[in-house]
């Protein structure tokens, strides 16, 4: 498609052109394609340009779209605007209304059926830490697990938590420090 080169004869004498240039057979069809896509493009590439911030999924709303895990590390610290905004994923519905897009775009995602929220605390009574709404924890399985303070376990932990083998010889110091 589009505009091809279309070589006829060699040299001036066998009515080609002597003077190097060439005729251009045009495909009217694909031209017009071609221009309608450049003004699709250019008109895209404007409204973008004119947007002082585009919407971007974060890591929840591809592990909802994804069916993936989502975990929450330290949930107690987090604002309630937070809380409260995340409680829609987990009640029954499994759904997140996203009005935050801007310029009218609503967006309602329902969870994928393997989606999972997970979510780690320490205990309220901690410096800075509180209590999670009874609301809220209801809407999980707590599962205890006490500190871990047996030096066999703790060495155990580390040394399958290293990646680099050459750096389980710094287990000892690692625990000490």
């Amino acid at each position: 498609g589009g505009l091809r080169p279309e070589r006829r004869g060699g040299d001036a004498g066998d009515g080609g052109h002597a003077d190097g240039d060439m005729p251009v057979e045009e495909d009217t069809d694909a031209s017009a394609s071609v221009a309608a896509n450049t003004a699709d493009d250019v008109e895209d590439r404007e409204q973008a340009a004119a947007r002082l911030f585009e919407w971007q999924d974060g890591p929840l709303v591809r592990a909802l779209r994804d069916g993936d895990y989502f975990l929450i590390d330290e949930i107690s610290l987090a604002d309630d605007s937070v809380l409260e905004r995340i409680n829609s994923v987990l009640e029954p519905s499994r759904r997140l209304l996203l009005v935050e897009k801007g310029a009218g775009d609503v967006d309602d995602i329902q969870a994928h059926d393997t989606f999972r929220v997970f979510a780690t605390m320490n205990p309220g009574g901690d410096f800075g830490k509180k209590e999670l709404s009874p609301a809220l924890r209801n809407r999980f399985t707590e599962i205890w697990v006490p500190a871990v303070t047996d030096e066999r376990d703790l060495k155990q932990i580390v040394g399958t938590s290293l990646r680099d083998p050459t750096l389980v010889g710094f287990t000892d110091s690692m625990l000490a420090f």
